[in-house]
C-alpha cells in the first residue's frame, strides 16, 4: 500500500495536489467548444476530515470552461447554500520521492466563496479519505495517508 507522509500546520495538513478537469469532463470539453485539455494546476488542499466532500474555490474551475456535473446544497456553518459540483482528477503530491496518490474522477463541490485569507484552495474530504488510511500522529507533528 503506497503511504505519503507530511506535515501538520497550525491549520491542520495541507497537502500539494494537482487538479485537471475530470477524465470524463475533458473528453467533453473540445465537443463545448473548449480547447485541448488544461495542464493541472497546482493547488493546496486541506485534509479536512468533518468534511463530508471535498471541495474547491470555484474561481479555479471556472476558466476551463467544463459544465457542472449536478447542483445541490451544502451545510456550512453560515447555513445551507447552494452549489455546482464538477467532475475532477486529483494527483495528490507527497515529499520528494514518495508516490502520488492520482484519482482520476472526483465529484468536487464548488464553493463561491473563496478561502479568504487561508494558505490553501480547497479541502480534502471524507469522500476521498474513505479510500484510504489517514493516520495523525499529533506529538510527532506528521500525517499519514495510505492509498
Amino acid at each position: 500500500m503506497p503511504v505519503l507522509t507530511f506535515s501538520k500546520s497550525q491549520l491542520g495538513p495541507i497537502v500539494d495536489v494537482l487538479i485537471a478537469p475530470g477524465r470524463e469532463a475533458a473528453q467533453r470539453l473540445p465537443a463545448t467548444g473548449g480547447t485541448a485539455p488544461p495542464l493541472p494546476q497546482p493547488i493546496k488542499m486541506l485534509v479536512d476530515t468533518g468534511a463530508e466532500t471535498s471541495a474547491l474555490d470555484e474561481a479555479l474551475i471556472e476558466p476551463w470552461g467544463i459544465p457542472y456535473v449536478r447542483a445541490g446544497w451544502a451545510r456550512t456553518m453560515n447555513g445551507t447554500k447552494p452549489v455546482r459540483m464538477y467532475e475532477l482528477a486529483l494527483s495528490i503530491r507527497g515529499q520528494a520521492g514518495q508516490p502520488s496518490w492520482n484519482v482520476d474522477s472526483l465529484v468536487v463541490t464548488a464553493r463561491q466563496e473563496p478561502f479568504v485569507g487561508a494558505p490553501y484552495a480547497g479541502l480534502i474530504g471524507r469522500d476521498l479519505l474513505d479510500r484510504a488510511v489517514f493516520l495523525f500522529n499529533g506529538p510527532g507533528h506528521q500525517c499519514t495517508l495510505a492509498f
